[in-house]
């Protein structure tokens, strides 16, 4: 049946199911009644009052164009006028605390365990990446980047159904990545005679042959580029030991296919039975339908698992300078609606996907927009898919939303950032300034951590 033509919406229930890792839906429980669920304000309650009020301020302050533009500036400031040791304090008291799962272990899995409480699970995020023009930091920091990210897999293996996210661009140089980028655009990375075809890559990464020698690099980039092939090959697989799902950020544009290619490569070596590890696809721009098609293609031809993230994505703004300032063709969709089209046309593809072969396929929607889930159940339901299936949201923003998600059942899962409050808040920052439609939310949600203040305050009356 072709998603075009789904009519009303059936009613169901997610129900769990202790035998397997997803989630079972079954006719009981309307949509219109969870949706009720996701707003309502006492999805808080779990949060202490110190928790409601802070996030009422940093929400209130979030919303406030003229703060967030600035706000790398005033942090700066606050750090020079207060000194490190109250900055810190403060920092922990309001914009870290609120968007960053903690600075050590014990205080990841203190957020994980209350996460888990009321039915969300972990996304954990390690908190590193480069920036095009700052060259190579050396295979010391990589490898240090490296233990981080085993570290993070080792944490989520203890935790119930947690997974990880990755930059690629935190253990190679986006410099080397942009030089890769550019040499694909002329030798396609799914095309068996480049030198760059994913199938020789994996065969590098796994040992089976040696890394491609690559003429337009020189001999450092050469071993910068077989030093990040061992460094995924030995994340993924220790998260294919410890049973651990893995999400590949994308990141810009100019480094998209040389992402692409080693995300692809490493799915042919650990997607062959099972969807292990995930790549990402960015709804903002205007070709990701028909790359999400290749994609497809190709997989099936190998007989591998399909496994992804869809977002709308974090870069629409810096993509768009970009291409101004250079004169290039806008690679992002032109306005809100096209890129709302964009993401719903890629949802329905890869649900129709879903719906065939469940246990082959695996999909997070990493959505803040409550439309765009309530869509994605409607379709759900009516295409009878039980497996195979979960959201995200970020840690601290929607949480009354991704609160009534796990109340419902529904697998749901907040991404988790932690390290220390120096590595943390420039990453803030910047996706704040990169994705200010993100922080816009704070608008909405602001009003439903006044509520439950108020909720709270009439019971003493």
């Amino acid at each position: 049946m072709s998603l075009k033509q789904l009519s009303s919406i059936r009613s169901f229930q997610i129900i769990r199911n202790a035998s397997t890792a997803g989630q079972h839906i079954t006719e009981s429980t309307t949509n219109n009644q969870i949706a009720k669920q996701w707003i309502f304000e006492g999805n808080l309650e779990r949060k202490t009052l110190a928790e409601v009020c802070r996030g009422s301020l940093v929400l209130s302050l979030c919303s406030i164009k003229y703060l967030v533009d600035r706000s790398d500036t005033l942090l700066h400031v606050s750090s020079k006028i207060l000194g490190p040791w109250i900055h810190r304090k403060l920092m922990r008291a309001t914009l870290f605390g609120q968007f960053v799962g903690g600075e050590t272990k014990h205080e990841v899995f203190e957020s994980c365990n209350k996460m888990n409480a009321v039915g969300i699970r972990s996304f954990l995020h390690v908190l590193c990446e480069s920036n095009l023009g700052q060259g190579s930091r050396g295979e010391s920091y990589y490898n240090g980047v490296l233990r981080s990210m085993l570290e993070s897999i080792e944490i989520a293996h203890k935790l119930p159904d947690a997974a990880v996210a990755f930059k690629i661009s935190g253990i190679v140089s986006t410099d080397l990545c942009y030089k890769i980028n550019e040499y694909l655009k002329n030798h396609d990375y799914l095309d068996s005679k480049s030198d760059l075809f994913v199938e020789k890559i994996a065969d590098a990464m796994a040992k089976r042959r040696s890394p491609p020698k690559l003429s337009f690099l020189n001999e450092s980039e050469q071993l910068e580029f077989e030093g990040v092939l061992n460094r995924i090959h030995e994340t993924n697989s220790l998260a294919q030991r410890k049973g651990v799902k893995v999400y590949y950020d994308l990141e810009w544009t100019y480094t998209r296919d040389t992402l692409y290619a080693l995300i692809m490569a490493s799915q042919l070596l650990f997607n062959r039975e099972l969807p292990l590890i995930m790549s990402t696809y960015q709804a903002y721009l205007r070709d990701t339908e028909s790359l999400l098609r290749r994609h497809f293609e190709f997989l099936d031809e190998k007989r591998v698992s399909f496994g992804c993230k869809l977002v709308r994505g974090a870069y629409l703004e810096a993509e768009t300078a970009r291409s101004a300032l250079l004169g290039l063709e806008n690679p992002v969709n032109d306005g809100y609606d096209a890129t709302k089209q964009s993401f719903n046309n890629c949802m329905d593809i890869i649900l129709e996907r879903v719906a065939r072969q469940p246990d082959k396929n695996h999909v997070m929607f990493a959505t803040q927009n409550q439309d765009s889930i309530q869509r994605a159940l409607h379709v759900l339901s009516e295409l009878g898919i039980r497996d195979g299936v979960v959201f995200a949201q970020l840690l601290g923003n929607n949480d009354a939303l991704s609160y009534g998600l796990g109340k419902s059942g529904i697998p749901v899962y907040k991404l988790l950032s932690y390290g220390s409050i120096v590595d943390t808040l420039p990453y803030l920052v910047r996706r704040a300034m990169e994705n200010r439609s993100v922080l816009s939310t704070a608008r909405d949600e602001r009003g439903v951590y006044w509520n439950e203040l108020r909720r709270r305050f009439l019971r003493f009356t």
